[in-house]
């Protein structure tokens, strides 16, 4: 949801066989479809139900405008990440679930030329430490 106030359209894709293909309740630009079929070299992204989008940033990247690191780097990255998991003791079904990387913040900044101010590492540590605190309600809480 976080992504759908800079993106144009953001598309949320789901295995669920019951799905209804609709615009999400409260969005304008977030729509949910079904699960992704194929991917085409164009950057077309064809779902189930034969509805397709065309997504910029994968045209992007298979045209080589956008770099990415190589399949065995990004496999060496995810098998790290599961240790790591597996060493903290959480289970992988959280393997997505971004906690406090300040690190990883910057790393992605960096990637893009960009310098992320330490005034936003403080709203952003501050924001982290809502969320966790307060799951249900943090998006109320005020940041400072």
């Amino acid at each position: 949801r976080e992504i759908s106030t800079t993106a144009k359209e953001v598309y949320l894709s789901s295995r669920s066989l019951d799905v209804k293909v609709s615009r999400l309740e409260g969005y304008k630009n977030i729509w949910q479809h079904t699960k992704i079929k194929r991917v085409f070299d164009d950057g077309t992204v064809e779902f189930q139900d034969g509805d397709s989008v065309v997504a910029d940033w994968v045209a992007h990247t298979l045209a080589g405008k956008i770099l990415l690191p190589s399949k065995e780097e990004m496999l060496a990255d995810v098998y790290k990440h599961y240790r790591e998991l597996d060493e903290n003791g959480i289970p992988k079904r959280h393997t997505h679930s971004l906690r406090y990387q300040i690190e990883y913040v910057d790393w992605l900044a960096a990637q893009v030329g960009l310098h992320v101010e330490d005034r936003l590492k403080k709203i952003f540590k501050k924001h982290f430490e809502h969320r966790m605190a307060h799951p249900e309600d943090y998006r109320d809480l005020p940041v400072f």
